[in-house]
């Protein structure tokens, strides 16, 4: 739903929305079903959805590397928030998953993607990933605004666990909480909240396509959610 698909290429795009009728039996979807409309009309003037924003990707510790890191930090800092979101293996054993790729976004600094775990291997080298996990506690530790994430209880064990971070509570906002204030008749996962609020279209369609512009994409959905639901 919320998606804006070209059925054949070339030919006119379509959006997928809900049923008119849906709305009797489910009023909520309503909600949500307006923010299709008015995406509609945004889309006939050319202004949505945005293609998902490139982003840095922590890749080694050549110079280059570490001025493009250092000037995204001291962005991040000067914001009043910074958006979490990890990607994990869902398994039973352990009991925390392994983190595969965390993602961090501030708002004029951009996306920044540290890779961990890719199958069975890690992306980076021992002294990479000491490094990585030394640069995201410091982070934390020097960062005085808000942590926001979606679902926080998912994501804060991870990063405890594999890179032994442990955001301050005070400073954590969850968008999922937020919206279950505000809209507690609809649904509260990112795909909901990116239809209603994101102007980068359904992007949850890329988790079997493209791993770190699916990771982005949770990112921005998440930022334009919180800055909608904070105004």
């Amino acid at each position: 739903m919320g998606a804006l698909v070209a059925v054949v290429p070339g030919a006119m795009n379509v959006l997928c929305t809900s049923h008119p009728a849906s709305h009797f039996k489910d009023p909520a979807e309503g909600v949500v079903a307006r923010s299709d409309w008015r995406n509609l009309g945004r889309a006939l003037r050319g202004e949505w959805p945005r293609l998902i924003p490139n982003g840095l990707i922590w890749s080694g510790l050549d110079d280059r590397d570490r001025d493009a890191i250092a000037t995204w930090r001291r962005k991040a800092l000067a914001n009043p928030y910074v958006v979490v979101d990890t990607e994990y293996y869902l398994c039973n054993a352990p009991a925390v998953p392994p983190l595969t790729l965390l993602g961090l976004y501030a708002p004029g600094a951009g996306c920044l993607q540290i890779p961990w775990l890719e199958g069975q291997h890690y992306v980076l080298r021992d002294r990479e990933r000491d490094e990585a996990r030394q640069w995201v506690q410091a982070l934390v530790l020097d960062y005085a605004g808000q942590w926001v994430a979606h679902n926080w209880p998912a994501d804060w064990p991870v990063l405890q666990h594999n890179l032994g971070v442990e955001v301050p509570w005070d400073q954590l906002d969850d968008t999922m909480l937020m919206h279950a204030v505000l809209h507690c008749e609809l649904a509260h996962d990112l795909g909901t909240l990116a239809r209603q609020y994101s102007p980068y279209g359904a992007h949850k369609l890329l988790w079997d396509q493209d791993r770190y512009a699916y990771n982005r994409g949770d990112l921005v959905a998440t930022a334009a959610a919180y800055e909608a639901m904070c105004a």
